[in-house]
C-alpha cells in the first residue's frame, strides 16, 4: 500500500480543477500555502495578475507503470480590477466555469481538469475576486526517481451571469511566472524483477546430477579388465618339454651300444653326485 501526503501549494488560476474517482486521498498531510503567480488574460482585461492557493495531494511513492491520481484543493484569487470590470463594466453578478490546466510530472505532460463553481461578484471597490477551486488528473509513471510536479499554465472557459439572469462567456488564458516552481514530487521505484527466483532453481539441479554419474563409471571398468588377462597367457609356452625330447628319440639299431650308453649315463650323473659337478 503506497503512503499519500499533501504538499499546499498556491498557483494562479482563473480557475479550479474537479475530477471524480479519486482514491487515497484523505489522511494526506496538510502544509502552509505557497503563493505561485501567474500572468493572466481576462476577456477585455490583459496583463493581470492571479494568485491560487491550494493543497496539492499525491501520492508518497508509486511503482513505474502504474496509473495515480492527482488532486487539489483551494482558491483562486482575481485582483479589483478584475472584479470591477466584471460588475461594473460587463454587468456581472456571477461567474464560473470550467478549465484546463497544464502540468507536468517529471518528464511527462500531463491536463489536469478543473473547475470553479459559480460565485457572486462583490460589490464593493477595493475588493479581490475570491473564488473555490477543486480539481485533479491522473498520470502514468513512466520513469523511475523523484518526479516534480509543476504547472506552466491554463486556459479557462467562463460564464459570467448577468443580473437578468442571461449569460456571457468568458475566456481566460494565464501563463506562470514561475514555471520551474515545484508543487509536490511524487518518488517512482522500479518493479521488482523475478531474476533471483529463477536463477538457484536451474543451476543447483543440472551440474550435480550429471559429472558423478558419468566420470566414475567408465574409467575402472576399462583399465583392470584388459591388462591382466592379456601377460599372463604367453608364459604358458612348455620350452624346457620339447628340448630333452631328441636323445631318447634317436634309433640306434645296435642294443649293446644302447645299454653301453645308459650306463655311462648313470655313471655320470652318479660322478656328478660323488663330486658335485
Amino acid at each position: 500500500m503506497r503512503s499519500i501526503t499533501s504538499r499546499s501549494v498556491a498557483a494562479v488560476a482563473a480557475v479550479a480543477m474537479s475530477t471524480a474517482g479519486l482514491i487515497g486521498l484523505a489522511s494526506a498531510a496538510q502544509a502552509a500555502p505557497v503563493s505561485l503567480k501567474f500572468n493572466c488574460s481576462a476577456s477585455i482585461l490583459t496583463n493581470q495578475e492571479f494568485s491560487f492557493d491550494a493543497d496539492i495531494i499525491v501520492p508518497d511513492e508509486v511503482e513505474v507503470g502504474e496509473s495515480v491520481d492527482l488532486s487539489f484543493t483551494g482558491s483562486v484569487t482575481a485582483p479589483d480590477t478584475v472584479r470591477g470590470a466584471a460588475y461594473a463594466f460587463l454587468g456581472y453578478r456571477q461567474i464560473g466555469g470550467t478549465a484546463d490546466i497544464a502540468a507536468t510530472i517529471g518528464a511527462d505532460a500531463v491536463e489536469l481538469t478543473a473547475d470553479v463553481p459559480t460565485a457572486p461578484i462583490p460589490s464593493t471597490s477595493n475588493t479581490p475576486l475570491v473564488l473555490p477551486a477543486t480539481g485533479g488528473g491522473s498520470w502514468t509513471a513512466s520513469a523511475a526517481g523523484a518526479q516534480d510536479v509543476k504547472i506552466s499554465g491554463f486556459t479557462g472557459s467562463l460564464t459570467g451571469v448577468k443580473e437578468d439572469g442571461s449569460t456571457a462567456a468568458i475566456a481566460v488564458t494565464c501563463t506562470a511566472k514561475a514555471p520551474d516552481t515545484v508543487v509536490a514530487t511524487v518518488n517512482v521505484v522500479d518493479v521488482p524483477t523475478e531474476e533471483p527466483t529463477e536463477e538457484p532453481t536451474e543451476e543447483p539441479t543440472e551440474e550435480p546430477t550429471e559429472e558423478p554419474t558419468e566420470e566414475p563409471t567408465e574409467e575402472p571398468t576399462e583399465e583392470p579388465t584388459e591388462e591382466p588377462t592379456a601377460e599372463p597367457t604367453p608364459t604358458q609356452q612348455p620350452s624346457p618339454t620339447t628340448s630333452p625330447t631328441p636323445p631318447p628319440a634317436t634309433t640306434n639299431p645296435d642294443p649293446i651300444k644302447a645299454v653301453v650308453g645308459v650306463i655311462i649315463g648313470l655313471l655320470k650323473k652318479l660322478a656328478c653326485k660323488i663330486f658335485k659337478c
